[in-house]
């Protein structure tokens, strides 16, 4: 669609010259190829060994505070709402 289709190189296995492998041939390729895989590496601690649980701050947080200046400023905005519907004529509100 955008370009074509890119040839991919065929692997090594599929290709039609490739010759058939001897089973002590594989035997020694998965030997090397065990040999050579990276060992496993036991996880570290993440945190000290005396803590469990996520690490909370030790600093107070404004997040009450916050929650109360949004209900009020919520608040705020509904009685202007309501003042400004009341205040308006009955023209104003059938435009």
């Amino acid at each position: 669609m955008f370009g074509g289709e890119r040839a991919r190189p065929v692997p090594m296995e599929r290709r039609t010259d490739a010759r058939p492998v001897h089973p002590v041939e594989l035997a020694a390729y998965a030997k090397v190829a065990v040999a050579s895989a990276p060992k496993p590496i036991a996880p570290r601690a993440i945190m000290p060994s005396g803590q469990s649980g996520v690490i909370l701050p030790k600093t107070a947080t404004d997040a009450e505070l916050r929650l109360w200046l949004g209900l009020l400023l919520c608040s705020m905005g509904l009685i202007v709402f309501v003042v400004r519907r009341r205040r308006m004529t009955p023209e104003q509100l059938t435009r």
